[in-house]
Formats: structure tokens, C-alpha cells, sequence
């Protein structure tokens, strides 16, 4: 009796498990980083159509969801951040 109870807690707590390691693993910094690149086609786009408005807000918003350590401290990624930056005051200048 005692080892069944053991066997069915291990087995929900595989399930836990399971849900935590999604939650908190790589696969959640990447999901992120698919929302920036939407953020930054939609940017690009609307750079082509000449809707500066909207540009700048797309970038303000790929910015603003880089995750935490996809940001501006971080040498490898601060150059698309400071890219982002760039093609913002690129945008904001031909308004």
C-alpha cells in the first residue's frame, strides 16, 4: 500500500516537474525573442510604407520585450538593441 502511494505521488510530481521546467526553462526566452522579431518586421514594414508613427512604436515595443538579459548591458545582444535604437531615431528623424 505504501509503495503505490509513493509510485502515484512520484508520478504527479513528474507532472510538476515537467510544467516547471517549461515554465522557467530556455524555451521561454526564445518565445520572447519571436515576439521581438514580429515587433521588428512589423517596424520594418511600416518604415517602407513611410508610417513612421507606427515605426517608432513597433520599436519602442521590441525594446521593451527583449528578455532580461537580451538587453542593452549584454555585449552580443546590444548591438541588435542599439540597432533598434538607430533605425528609432533614423524614424524619428524623417517625420
Amino acid at each position: 500500500m505504501v509503495f503505490r502511494i509513493l509510485l502515484l505521488t512520484g508520478w504527479l510530481l513528474l507532472g510538476v516537474a515537467g510544467a516547471v521546467a517549461h515554465w522557467y526553462g530556455p524555451g521561454v526566452g526564445r518565445t520572447k525573442l519571436d515576439q521581438v522579431a514580429l515587433h521588428v518586421a512589423a517596424a520594418e514594414k511600416s518604415a517602407a510604407d513611410k508610417d513612421y508613427d507606427t515605426t517608432i512604436d513597433e520599436y519602442d515595443a521590441a525594446l521593451k520585450a527583449l528578455p532580461e538579459g537580451h538587453g542593452r548591458g549584454q555585449e552580443d545582444s546590444s548591438r541588435k538593441s542599439q540597432g533598434a535604437d538607430v533605425e528609432q531615431a533614423t524614424a524619428r528623424g524623417a517625420r
